[in-house]
């Protein structure tokens, strides 16, 4: 109900969820796409431009700093750039 106690129709988190797979599995993209694999990018995006985990978390929405810690991806490349930094120095 709106305030003028009106019924309002609204898609719940999970629905919107399932729909934003549903376009994904439309336009015939794989399993490996849905909108948590989005929100992981663009948390990983976030990172990889600077910005704190503090700013990610906001921007996704979430109470709790450990909430963000699923979303994030570490390339693989950044892994092997790193080890390769460690055996250099």
């Amino acid at each position: 109900m709106n305030e003028a106690g009106e019924r309002v129709d609204y898609l719940a988190a999970d629905s919107l969820q399932s729909y934003v797979t549903g376009l994904y599995r439309a336009a015939g993209l794989g399993r490996d796409y849905s909108s948590h694999s989005r929100r992981r990018t663009f948390a990983s995006w976030l990172l990889a431009q600077g910005h704190s985990l503090e700013t990610a978390q906001l921007l996704l929405g979430h109470a709790e700093l450990d909430h963000v810690a699923p979303y994030l991806e570490v390339p693989k490349k950044e892994y092997r750039e790193a080890i390769a930094e460690l055996d250099a120095g």
